[in-house]
C-alpha cells in the first residue's frame, strides 16, 4: 500500500486589509503580518507570494489581492489570499483668503467686499468645487458685523473639503447732528421761558440716537426753563460703536417779555335789564378779562383783535376793568369805565317859587327831575291856595304857572310815584314848598312904616364916636331945626371917660309925622393912646301920628364900642354893636290900643380922617349902619292876628367936611361945610326899597373971646332923589363946661 500525501499544505494569510491612501498620495504603504504554512507532512517550500505586493509595498488605490502558496514534499500546493483595499480618505484642501475687516461704505450700514478667488487641491483630484456654501460671494454687499464665508470642494471619492474665513464690516462712521438755526423767544412773566427742544442725529447704522444737550457745561433735558439772554446750547451724539459726532452749538435767545397794550373800550352800554355790555379792541388772540363791579368776570379771546361781553342782569354800579393777557401770560394795564345802572328813584325839586306872595300875580315854577321821566302831567302837581296853568315840559324839566288865591298861603308839591325813569324807577316825592301870603294888613303896614321911620332916626342920631380920637369934642348944647327934620344934642367933653349925648329928630314923611329922642351914655378906657374900648347904653322914645293912627314906643340898646386911631396917620376907625328891646303902643284906628314888644340891634362902622392943609382942614368920613327890628305877633283889639314883622335898614354915607379959618379982629371965625351921599336900603319882608341921595351944608362957626361958640349953617338933603327934599337952617350956641 502506497500511502501518498495528497493533502495540500495549509497557508495562513492576514485578514483582508482596508486602508486610506497615504496623505497626499494615491497609494498607501501597507505592512501586514507574514503568512504561514502548515502541512500534515511538512512544508517544503513557501509560503511564497504569488500575487499582489509584499508587505511594506505601496498598494495602489483600489483592491489588490495578495496570494501566498506553499509546497509539501509531495508537491502538494496549498495557497491562500487576502485583499488590501486602498481607498481615498483625504478630503480636498480648500484655500480661502485670510479674515477680512472693512469699514462700512459711506452713509451705509453695509460694505461691498471683494476677496481673492478660492482654490482647492486634492491628493487625487478635485472633482467639484470649490463652491460657496455659506456667506456671500466676492463683490457682494456684506452686512454690518462678521459674515462667515465657507467654500467646499469634492474629490472622486466624494471626500469633501471645506474652508471658511470671516468678513467683518465695522461701523467707523461718526453720526451727524443736523444743525439748528438760532431762535428767539419771549420770556414768561416769571422771567424765564420753558422750551421743549430736540435735535435729529443722522447715522449710517443707528437710528434714534439720543443727542446730549449741555448749557454752561451742564447736561440739560427738555423741557428746560431758559433765563433771559443768549443761551449757547452744545449738542453732542455718539453711536453704539462709540463714534462721536462733531459738536453743534445751538443759540437760543430769551428776550424780556412785554405786556400787551391797554385794551381800548369802545362800547360800554347799560342794557334795559341793567346788564352791562362791554366791547372794544385788544391784542389779537389775547385773552381779555372783563371784571364787572360785582367782581364777577368774563374771559374771551380777542379774535381778530376785537372782543365784546355782556354781564349778568341787575348789575351793580361801579368800575368795569378790562385787561388783556397774551399767550405768554403777560397782562396789560387795566382799562376802566365807570357804569352805574339806574337803581335810584328820580328826585324832583320845585324851584322859582317866591318865598312869599303879596297879591294874585302869577309866577312860574320849574319842576326839575334828577333824570328824564315819563308820565308826569299837570294833575300830578299838588297845590293849595293857588291855581295851576300853562303846564309844559318834557324829559326832566317842566314848568307851570301858579296863580295865588287872594289871602291864602300857597303850598306846592309833587307826590311820589307819579313819574318813572327809563328803568321804571318811580320818583320820590318832592319837598313841600310853602309860600307865605305876605300881603300886609293895614295894621301891619302901619307898624312897618313907623319902624322904618324909627330906624332911620336911630341911625341918624348915633353918636360919632370916632371924634373921641380925632382931636376932641367940647361939651356943648346944640339945637337945630330944618324943614322936615329937627335935631338937638347935649354932649359932655370927649376927653372924659364917661360921656353923655342927647339928640332929637323931627321928620315928616308923607302924612306920617314922627318925633324921636335918643339919649346915649357911655364910658371907655384907653388901652393905648390910639385905642379906646368902651360900652354904651341908649334910651330912645318915638311918637308917630298919621290921621287917626298914633304910635308910641320907648326902648333901650346896650353894647360895646371901639375906636382905633392910626399911629402915623390922622385916620380913625370906629365900631359899635348894640342890642335891645322896645315897648310899643299902637292905636291904628283911634278906637283901641294894642301893646307889643320888639327886639332890635344896630351895627355901626365908621372911618373918619383929618387932612390939615395950608388954609383949610378936610374931614373925610365913611359911615355904615345896619338895623334889624323884629316885632312880635299879637292879637289886636278886634281879635285879628297881627303877624310878626321883621324890618331891616342899611345906610352907607360918605362925606367930606371942611373947616376954613377966617381972620377977624376979635375971637375966631371958621367957615364950615361939607357934602355927603347916602345909600339906603329898607326891607320889610314883603318888599325892598332903595334910595340914594346927596347932602350939602354951608355955614360958619364963631368962637367968642368969652369961650362961647356960635354956629350957623344951612343944609340941603335930597340931592338926586325926586321924591324927597329937605332944606333947613341951624343956629346953635355952645358953652364949654
Amino acid at each position: 500500500m502506497t500511502v501518498t500525501d495528497g493533502e495540500n499544505p495549509v497557508v495562513t494569510v492576514p485578514d483582508d486589509i482596508s486602508v486610506f491612501a497615504d496623505a497626499g498620495l494615491s497609494s498607501a504603504t501597507v505592512t501586514y503580518a507574514a503568512p504561514t504554512a502548515t502541512d500534515n507532512v511538512g512544508v517544503t517550500s513557501g509560503p511564497s507570494l504569488t500575487a499582489g505586493l509584499a508587505s511594506g509595498g505601496a498598494f495602489p488605490m483600489g483592491i489588490t489581492t495578495v496570494t501566498y502558496q506553499a509546497l509539501d514534499a509531495e508537491n502538494n500546493t496549498g495557497s491562500a489570499s487576502f485583499t488590501v483595499t486602498v481607498t481615498d480618505g483625504e478630503a480636498p484642501v480648500v484655500t480661502v483668503p485670510a479674515d477680512i475687516i472693512v469699514s462700512t461704505d459711506p452713509g451705509l450700514a453695509t460694505a461691498v467686499v471683494t476677496y481673492p478667488a478660492v482654490t482647492a487641491t486634492d491628493n487625487v483630484a478635485v472633482t467639484a468645487g470649490p463652491d460657496l456654501t455659506v456667506g456671500l460671494l466676492s463683490g457682494a454687499t456684506f452686512p454690518l458685523g462678521t459674515t462667515v464665508v465657507t467654500y467646499q470642494a469634492t474629490d472622486g471619492d466624494t471626500n469633501i473639503g471645506t474652508a471658511s474665513f470671516n468678513v467683518t464690516v465695522e461701523d467707523n462712521e461718526a453720526p451727524v447732528i443736523r444743525p439748528i438755526g438760532a431762535v428767539s423767544f419771549e420770556a414768561d412773566p416769571s422771567g424765564t421761558r420753558e422750551i421743549t427742544f430736540s435735535a435729529i442725529v443722522d447715522d449710517n447704522v443707528d437710528t434714534g440716537i439720543a443727542p446730549v444737550f449741555r448749557l454752561d457745561g451742564n447736561v440739560i433735558t427738555p423741557p428746560y426753563d431758559f433765563p433771559v439772554g443768549l443761551n449757547a446750547i452744545t449738542i453732542n451724539a455718539t453711536d453704539t460703536e462709540g463714534n462721536a459726532a462733531v459738536e453743534v452749538i445751538f443759540n437760543l435767545t430769551i428776550v424780556a417779555g412785554q405786556a400787551p397794550d391797554v385794551p381800548d373800550i369802545t362800547t360800554s352800554v347799560i342794557n334795559a335789564d341793567r346788564s352791562m355790555t362791554i366791547g372794544g379792541t385788544a391784542e389779537t388772540d389775547s385773552t381779555v378779562r372783563v371784571t364787572f363791579p360785582d367782581t364777577t368776570f368774563q374771559e374771551v379771546t380777542a379774535t381778530g383783535g376785537a372782543f365784546i361781553v355782556t354781564s349778568a342782569a341787575l348789575m351793580t354800579g361801579g368800575t368795569v376793568t378790562v385787561t388783556s393777557t397774551d399767550d405768554r401770560g403777560y397782562t396789560s394795564l387795566a382799562a376802566t369805565v365807570d357804569l352805574f345802572p339806574d337803581y335810584d328813584q328820580p328826585t324832583v325839586a320845585i324851584t322859582g317859587a317866591p318865598t312869599r306872595v303879596i297879591d294874585e300875580s302869577p309866577f312860574t315854577v320849574t319842576i326839575t327831575f334828577s333824570e328824564n321821566v315819563t308820565g308826569f302831567v299837570l294833575g300830578d302837581i299838588g297845590v293849595t291856595g293857588a291855581n295851576v296853568a300853562a303846564f309844559a315840559g318834557t324829559g326832566a324839566v317842566y314848568t307851570a304857572e301858579i296863580t295865588p288865591i287872594a289871602g291864602e298861603a300857597v303850598v306846592l308839591s309833587v307826590a311820589g310815584g307819579v313819574a318813572q325813569d327809563d328803568f321804571a324807577n318811580l320818583n320820590v316825592a318832592s319837598d313841600v314848598i310853602s309860600i307865605e301870603n305876605a300881603a300886609l294888613t293895614e295894621t301891619e303896614e302901619m307898624i312897618t312904616q313907623v319902624m322904618q321911620s324909627r330906624n332911620a332916626a336911630l341911625i341918624a342920631t348915633q353918636p360919632r364916636i370916632g371924634r373921641f380920637l380925632l382931636g376932641g369934642q367940647f361939651g356943648s348944647f346944640n339945637l337945630n331945626v330944618t324943614q322936615g327934620v329937627g335935631n338937638f344934642d347935649l354932649t359932655t367933653s370927649s376927653e372924659r371917660p364917661v360921656w353923655l349925648a342927647g339928640q332929637g329928630r323931627w321928620s315928616t314923611e308923607g302924612a306920617l309925622e314922627t318925633s324921636y329922642f335918643n339919649l346915649a351914655v357911655g364910658g371907655h378906657i384907653a388901652m393905648t393912646e390910639n385905642v379906646l374900648l368902651g360900652a354904651m347904653a341908649q334910651f330912645d322914645s318915638t311918637v308917630s301920628d298919621e290921621a287917626v293912627m298914633t304910635f308910641e314906643s320907648t326902648g333901650w340898646l346896650v353894647g360895646p364900642y371901639a375906636v382905633l386911631r392910626m399911629a402915623d396917620q390922622p385916620l380913625v376907625f370906629s365900631a359899635s354893636y348894640l342890642m335891645g328891646q322896645t315897648t310899643n303902643t299902637l292905636s291904628p284906628f283911634g278906637t283901641y290900643e294894642d301893646e307889643f314888644s320888639s327886639d332890635r340891634s344896630i351895627l355901626t362902622l365908621g372911618v373918619t380922617g383929618k387932612m390939615e392943609l395950608t388954609s383949610v382942614t378936610l374931614i373925610p368920613r365913611l359911615d355904615l349902619a345896619h338895623v334889624t327890628d323884629e316885632s312880635e305877633a299879637y292879637t289886636d283889639g278886634d281879635s285879628n292876628l297881627v303877624r310878626a314883622q321883621t324890618v331891616t335898614m342899611t345906610d352907607a354915607t360918605i362925606g367930606l367936611d371942611f373947616v376954613m379959618p377966617i381972620d377977624v379982629a376979635n375971637g375966631a371965625l371958621e367957615l364950615i361945610g361939607g357934602i355927603g351921599a347916602t345909600s339906603s336900603r329898607f326891607d320889610n319882608g314883603v318888599e325892598e326899597t332903595d334910595d340914594t341921595r346927596g347932602q350939602t351944608e354951608l355955614g360958619f362957626r364963631y368962637t367968642m373971646e368969652s369961650g362961647g361958640l356960635v354956629t350957623a349953617r344951612a343944609t340941603y338933603d335930597g340931592l338926586g332923589q325926586d321924591d324927597y327934599e329937605a332944606v333947613g337952617a341951624e343956629v346953635s350956641f355952645e358953652i364949654s363946661f
